[in-house]
């Protein structure tokens, strides 16, 4: 016989683990933030692949914030019929803890789906410059940090860009501005560090967890 949800043994896990990702979102924002700041005076550009790389991880977690809480409509492939249902259940207790809390660009997946399957998104854009489509843009800069788009005249082609100015990354297409991830990340993990019983400051640790019990 199926356990209700409330009846199910390591619920407090997803409590935590929503902490632990909205914990990392948050302090790798503020890292990114300081490696970037704004010049006294004009402009600049320069290459930093960590910077890139800092970016990747706030993303990924990101789209495991998203997975968390998303309430699905269908079920995947990998999941039982009874997964299915707990994943459901899963995601309104998260939802209902944070339901004071807009999320909107931790849910956006337009950049994840452009760096997911970024060789295609670049096949298309080879093929568009190949045949003169991009008359609009002369040059492409890639993996670029700008403090503002008028660092680099004419404006460029993004293909995976940061602007600082903006706190927004770029790809080809897409962008996401990362000071509005933050913010929802921020306003998520206070919520869900009182619901845990966590003082302020407290970082996200591992605890042993007895299973017949």
């Amino acid at each position: 016989m199926s356990k209700t949800f409330e009846q199910m043994k390591l619920n407090f896990i997803y409590l935590h683990e929503l902490w632990l990702l909205t914990h990392s979102i948050k302090t790798r924002c503020e890292e990114l933030f300081h490696e970037t700041p704004l010049p006294d005076a004009g402009y600049y550009f320069k290459i930093d692949y960590n910077i890139h790389i800092l970016i990747n991880s706030i993303l990924s977690d990101a789209a495991n914030v998203k997975k968390l809480i998303a309430v699905p409509k269908n079920k995947t492939r990998e999941e039982s019929p009874e997964q299915f249902r707990l994943h459901i259940e899963r995601s309104n207790y998260l939802q209902q803890k944070i339901k004071d809390i807009e999320i909107k660009e931790i849910n956006s997946v337009r950049v994840r789906n452009t760096l997911q399957h970024f060789d295609e998104y670049l096949d298309q854009l080879n093929i568009d410059v190949t045949a003169g489509k991009m008359k609009g843009h002369d040059i492409a800069v890639y993996n670029f940090v700008i403090s503002h788009w008028k660092a680099i005249n004419p404006r460029p082609y993004p293909i995976r860009l940061y602007v600082c100015e903006e706190k927004t990354y770029y790809n080809m297409k897409a962008s996401i501005n990362l000071e509005k991830v933050y913010n929802e990340a921020f306003q998520v993990n206070e919520v869900i560090r009182k619901e845990i019983n966590k003082e302020a400051g407290a970082e996200p640790g591992s605890f042993m967890v007895p299973l017949n019990f």
